[in-house]
């Protein structure tokens, strides 16, 4: 008999547990329903303007820990409205930020992403650097490199702007430090850019822009087959020269006797040149000054005294 109770009270326990296990799963499953779907609903109502987009990412501070390292995800509004991209819709460079939470990833999967989005628009442009020095280098320079961000890109006639003519070396240099931003700021083509000549050639107009290729390489503008050619505009009759131009090192110091004795010799020359100017334009001066007060002083010993005194 009390077998017989202690089976039904595990059947009876057990069929409660089922019963109970259903109705949670039941209630659960709407739940999450109810959930999925006004998230669903929400995620489709979200205005895809701008403004919305800097309802958050307009406030000052606001960033994301990722390597341990502080990313910002804040944007100057006013920057980005006065940029070259300020008529765009975020989203059509942020690709799936169309939803929230936005599914983003970082590091180096977002370049990738950011590389894709910036083809979209400037796809020769892209092609080129692809193919360029700095496109190989992978992923260690982008576009953002160059230019800054793509929120605050200004025109390249703007005097603020990173590829503004003569911002160029500044930006180059960010990256060619010591001898090749130092030989060319000391050029005659550096001082002249410095003092802002227009004709005066910065990094760009030797180097190219976006397909800026290694001298080895037949398609560059400093290979042996056109060097003559990239000098031929401010330097009439440079294309007869050649590979000529490519003999010694380019960017030197005088400085640098072993690679460039030529230019080393030359300033050695100049230096001595401007000493011995110096020198007697400071001594022949001084020896006349020398013989006029003393023959000054002669007359004024020859001079009878009455004379002498009224004088």
């Amino acid at each position: 008999m009390w077998k017989q109770k202690i089976g039904d009270a595990i059947a009876a326990s057990v069929t409660a547990l089922f019963v109970g296990l259903g109705l949670t799963m039941v209630v659960s499953t709407v739940f999450l329903g109810l959930f999925l779907f006004t998230q669903a609903a929400w995620a489709a109502d979200v205005p895809q303007g701008n403004d919305y987009c800097f309802n958050c990412h307009g406030q000052e501070g606001m960033s994301i820990k990722y390597q341990d390292k502080e990313i910002s995800l804040a944007v100057d509004r006013e920057s980005f409205e006065n940029s070259v991209h300020g008529k765009l819709n975020c989203t059509m460079c942020h690709t799936g930020t169309d939803s929230f939470p936005h599914k983003v990833q970082y590091g180096p999967e977002f370049k990738e992403q950011m590389a894709d989005s910036c083809s979209k628009c400037h796809q020769g442009v892209t092609s080129e650097f692809e193919n360029s020095i700095h496109g190989q280098m992978g992923g260690f320079v982008s576009c953002t490199s160059c230019h800054g961000s793509a929120h605050e890109i200004l025109k390249g006639d703007n005097p603020k702007a990173n590829h503004y003519r003569f911002n160029i070396t500044e930006t180059c240099g960010t990256c060619h430090r010591g001898m090749v931003i130092e030989s060319y700021e000391r050029s005659f083509h550096g001082i002249a850019l410095a003092y802002e000549y227009d004709k005066a050639p910065s990094c760009i107009d030797c180097h190219s822009s976006h397909n800026i290729l290694p001298p080895e390489n037949p398609s560059s503008t400093i290979s042996a087959a056109n060097i003559g050619s990239t000098c031929e505009p401010c330097h009439t009759g440079m294309i007869n020269a050649g590979a000529n131009l490519l003999n010694g090192k380019q960017h030197t110091v005088p400085e640098d006797k072993e690679n460039g004795f030529p230019l080393w010799i030359t300033w050695k020359i100049f230096l001595g040149l401007i000493l011995f100017d110096v020198v007697m334009n400071g001594t022949i001066p001084t020896f006349e000054l020398f013989r006029h007060l003393r023959n000054l002083k002669s007359k004024r010993k020859d001079t009878p005294h009455d004379l002498n005194k009224s004088l």
